[in-house]
């Protein structure tokens, strides 16, 4: 697991996202903003949908906490966990993104789980006029999208010499390179075939001007 989410332990000058909502629950479906879970203020993207599915355990884990579980039936395909509200970006930033992953059935592979920014330009809103109905239209140039270092999840679950019910906390950053406006916070997962179990979502950075 990872250790508590709060500010005594991200250090002064650091800002964190999600803390407070760190439970899955049932309402989550691939490549739709409108899934954002309630607790858990997250979607759920894919490089390829067909090649993921999602369900839920049984029952909370021991401390209170739902797992989602994650089935690929192909290792080169991504799945993108996304915080969906935009962050400020005019500040260069050092960004992380961590999570509980646990490798319940992995046939093949090895998970690798990577943070994933991406920043876009001022909001442009354009608008057309139909008899007495006015239709907004919102859209963000994107400015560029860089991946952090590849945490090699499996790595740790096997090194730590931890069970397939075990879960281990890992995870990955990356320096913001150029403003933008806003930036989008991604945490990527691939490399596996077959299941894994995700909890305890956060985002936090730091700082560096």
């Amino acid at each position: 697991m990872l250790p508590s989410y709060n500010a005594g332990l991200l250090g002064r000058n650091r800002w964190y996202f999600n803390n407070a909502n760190s439970i899955f629950g049932r309402q989550l479906t691939l490549g739709s903003k409108s899934s954002s879970n309630a607790n858990t203020l997250v979607y759920f993207d894919a490089s390829d949908t067909s090649k993921f599915t999602f369900t839920y355990d049984s029952s909370l884990d021991s401390d209170g906490h739902m797992s989602l579980i994650i089935s690929s039936t192909d290792a080169s395909a991504s799945l993108y966990m996304v915080l969906p509200e935009f962050v400020d970006g005019k500040i260069l930033k050092q960004w992380q993104g961590g999570v509980s992953v646990a490798g319940t059935l992995v046939s093949s592979g090895v998970i690798n789980m990577y943070m994933q920014v991406i920043a876009y330009g001022a909001e442009t809103v354009t608008g057309a006029v139909n008899g007495s109905v006015v239709t907004l239209t919102s859209t963000r140039p994107l400015r560029y999208s860089h991946n952090g270092n590849t945490v090699s999840v499996t790595d740790f679950i096997n090194g730590a010499g931890l069970s397939t019910t075990q879960f281990v906390g890992v995870f990955s950053g990356l320096p913001q390179y150029y403003e933008g406006n806003v930036v989008q916070l991604r945490q990527a997962f691939t490399g596996f075939v077959g299941t894994i179990k995700i909890k305890c979502p956060v985002w936090w950075f730091n700082n560096l001007n």
